[in-house]
């Protein structure tokens, strides 16, 4: 099989925002924020990206011509837990197809499984276990988690997860 040169690596950063998702859920279930609590299962609804929007699964982040390649960024599904000890889990993982054709080596990047979040209003803050950054999503409806993030070269990426 034939090694393909890319001209340039769109999965790692694309990839790094949509750990994001991983973070879509962080509060507490007493929470002063809008609807209150927010301990629950949330899973992605919908997500908006350089693709558009996608109210479906598999969530396409990303689908366009590079080069001479295409490539198709999505998450085929996601979900995030927040208990009301202040710790979440989450799962989900990140697929890359370039002309069709799954690249293993390169998905299955899955989101941040753990840590732990707070909330201030109806700003939750979440801080993964694994050492990677703090993060922030917003918490609206009673049963809704927005998590926005600005990925160069791709723009503003926006992931919605809902109980």
């Amino acid at each position: 099989m034939t090694q393909r040169t890319r001209p340039f690596r769109l999965f790692p950063a694309l990839a790094a925002a949509v750990a994001l998702a991983g973070a879509l859920a962080c509060g507490s279930d007493k929470s002063t924020g809008p609807g209150g609590n927010v301990a629950g299962t949330y899973n992605i609804a919908s997500t908006n990206g350089p693709a558009g929007t996608d109210n479906s699964a598999p969530f396409v982040l990303f689908n366009s011509n590079v080069g001479a390649d295409t490539y198709r960024i999505q998450i085929p599904s996601g979900s995030i837990t927040l208990g009301a000890d202040k710790h979440y889990t989450g799962s989900g993982t990140v697929e890359l197809y370039i002309d069709d054709v799954l690249q293993p080596d390169e998905s299955g990047d899955s989101f941040p499984s753990g840590g732990t979040y707070s909330v201030s209003g109806s700003t939750v803050t979440f801080t993964p276990s694994d050492g990677s950054a703090a993060m922030t999503a917003t918490f609206s409806g009673g049963n809704t988690l927005t998590f926005t993030e600005s990925v160069a070269p791709f723009g503003t990426i926006t992931i919605v997860a809902k109980k």
